[in-house]
């Protein structure tokens, strides 16, 4: 049974990783009926793709939206302009509906619910990723009394909360009701949600072809991501055929060609902190092979043995 969101419309605003982002529209398009899906993303990948993209989705070229910071602007104050339905559900190339059985009705109660943070040891609704808005909250933005700022979602939720509860009627969801809408870091308080937010827990929620299909679409910027360690770690701790999608993973980075030192560095350390000492060698021989990078690949090895005898003999980090 298909569910009923035609009060919602479905946004992604995405010029960095446009395929991702087109992925996690489709993942969080399936039995699902919205009052509109529209992708915000570059001319260029709009021409290079427009004949095998879904014919109801609305594309809007945003060339200028090239950064965080003005992804920030462009929510916050221009988004709204292109909405005709009451709510929206933002989403990201990270972040997008998880099950669509657990949505509640109850969410369209609030004008703002993302998953919650933990702020000061207090927890805190939340993150933008994979947020629901009302059309209330969007309009808001349009007073010049509340200004932009990045990144958006702390602007909302913690610069302009109070302002925009007392000045313009905005409810905010409580953390028991994020909860249950959506996850980012603590999927443990969480429990199953309608969504979820941040690439490293794909392996979480995804199944093997799912997180296949995620490795084959990842550009080289992503193995030098703050967060691709805890991708694999997930990989290896919660997927049947771990090993399998890691050997798959290696090889996208093989075929991906040349990358900077920084992501040399993080693509090693992923392999030999999570216990993968067998493909970090592996690594280090296909650097020396292919890029001739000494100095470098000795400081990895050195690294490497220093780990092992620190785990050997528990001595921790």
């Amino acid at each position: 049974m298909r569910l009923d969101l035609s009060q919602v419309s479905l946004v992604c605003v995405d010029n960095i990783y446009p395929d991702l982002a087109y992925r996690a529209i489709k993942c969080s398009s399936s039995d699902i009926n919205y009052y509109q899906r529209i992708f915000f993303t570059s001319s260029a990948w709009i021409f290079k793709n427009k004949k095998n993209i879904d014919q109801n989705i609305l594309l809007v070229e945003i060339d200028h939206v090239d950064s965080i910071n003005k992804y920030s602007d462009f929510v916050l104050k221009h988004l709204t302009q292109y909405i005709e339905s009451d709510y929206i559900l933002i989403i990201q190339w990270d972040g997008y509906v998880y099950s669509k059985l657990l949505w509640r009705e109850q969410f369209l109660s609030y004008d703002y619910i993302g998953a919650n943070w933990n702020k000061s040891d207090v927890r805190t609704v939340g993150n933008g990723g994979f947020s629901l808005r009302s059309k209330r909250l969007l309009n808001a933005y349009q007073s010049s009394n509340l200004q932009a700022g990045h990144p958006e979602d702390e602007v909302i939720c913690i610069n302009h909360r109070k302002i925009l509860e007392d000045q313009y009627g905005c409810k905010f969801a409580d953390p028991k009701v994020a909860d249950l809408f959506s996850f980012e870091e603590y999927r443990e308080l969480a429990g199953d949600t309608f969504g979820f937010h941040g690439f490293f827990n794909i392996p979480l929620i995804g199944k093997f072809d799912d997180i296949r299909a995620f490795i084959d679409l990842m550009p080289n910027s992503l193995f030098s991501h703050g967060h691709f360690e805890y991708f694999v770690k997930n990989i290896i701790h919660y997927q049947v055929d771990g090993r399998q999608l890691i050997d798959l993973l290696y090889l996208k980075i093989q075929s991906n060609g040349k990358t900077c030192e920084k992501t040399k560095k993080v693509i090693f350390k992923a392999f030999y902190k999570n216990g993968l000492d067998t493909l970090a060698l592996q690594y280090l021989k296909y650097i020396l092979t292919h890029e001739k990078l000494f100095s470098l690949v000795t400081v990895m090895y050195i690294k490497l043995i220093i780990f092992r005898l620190k785990m050997k003999f528990n001595l921790g980090k």
